[in-house]
């Protein structure tokens, strides 16, 4: 199995701001990438628009069920967001994960999921259990950041720096996650001496950009002779490529990773630029429908005899 980071969103009412920014660093100190709405966005976000993009594509929503959420529009909204992309997933997989805070009744739309009891004075505890789950999930084994790695950036580094990219930047492979590089078994057996490589990329991509990368890259547009279908893989802000070596990467991958984001990227592009297209046409005709409908009721004159 993968060692990687599951991505978790949060959802939180205002009130519960407090515990939110506090459950976000443990889950991050025990190895998760997390996103808060807050000092995410930039000036010009649609908010509605990026939560709803948050949502579609980081792995978890780590819903904070509490007094103020269950009564907060909001936060049944993201719960609906969350709810709505678990059942469309195939093969089904979670997607929320329920964080009981106090003694609240759960939500409906939560009754019959398993969730966990927050405990504000144990974070950590809560936060390690949170991901290993996620994890497993995902099929994965939850990796925490590893101290003291001299010169070499961090994943929280690259992940701080990918945050800052606006969303409709290019796809980008911007470095090695060197902390998540793995380790050849080296015990003769056929394919021992390879392993996983995870490359960071500058933000985490469109759900359709993801969905259509394994594709991609089993069949590029161009390829060398050492080129390995079926190792490739997305995970959050990661490519991950799985039984191959960094000499291999260099040798080989890097030239083919580099068309297949570069397709990728153009392909995204139109399939974003025909959906907006189809979005604004739906708007404008709803517009049109409600101009016609005032205009009609306008007119009409109700208190006038035959």
């Amino acid at each position: 199995m993968a060692d990687l980071q599951p991505s978790i969103f949060i959802s939180y009412a205002h009130e519960d701001a407090g515990l939110a920014h506090a459950l976000a660093a443990a889950l991050e100190a025990a190895g998760a990438r997390v996103w808060l709405d807050q000092g995410e966005l930039l000036i010009g976000d649609s908010l509605i628009d990026r939560i709803s993009e948050a949502i579609a594509e980081f792995d978890f929503v780590a819903a904070l069920v509490s007094p103020a959420s269950v009564e907060s529009n909001w936060c049944r909204k993201e719960r609906a967001l969350a709810m709505s992309k678990q059942l469309r997933r195939r093969p089904r997989r979670v997607t929320v994960l329920p964080l009981r805070v106090a003694d609240v009744a759960m939500p409906p739309s939560l009754a019959d999921v398993n969730w966990l009891q927050l405990d504000p004075e144990a974070l950590d505890h809560c936060a390690v259990r949170v991901v290993k789950d996620a994890a497993r999930h995902l099929g994965l084994t939850a990796a925490p950041p590893t101290p003291g790695h001299g010169a070499r950036r961090s994943s929280r580094d690259w992940t701080a720096a990918a945050r800052v990219v606006s969303n409709d930047e290019p796809v980008r492979i911007v470095g090695v996650d060197t902390e998540g590089v793995g380790r050849p078994r080296n015990d003769v057996t056929r394919g021992s001496g390879l392993y996983r490589v995870p490359l960071v990329l500058n933000r985490v991509p469109p759900e359709v950009w993801s969905a259509r990368f394994a594709d991609a890259w089993n069949s590029p547009p161009a390829w060398t002779s050492m080129h390995r279908p079926g190792i490739a893989s997305v995970h959050g802000d990661r490519i991950v490529l799985d039984s191959t070596t960094i000499d291999e990467l260099e040798r080989y991958h890097l030239q083919t990773l580099q068309l297949v984001v570069r397709q990728l990227n153009e392909t995204t592009a139109q399939h974003l630029r025909a959906e907006r297209a189809r979005a604004e046409a739906a708007e404008q005709a709803a517009a049109e429908h409600d101009r016609q409908i005032r205009e009609i009721a306008e007119r009409l004159r109700f208190d006038e005899a035959e």
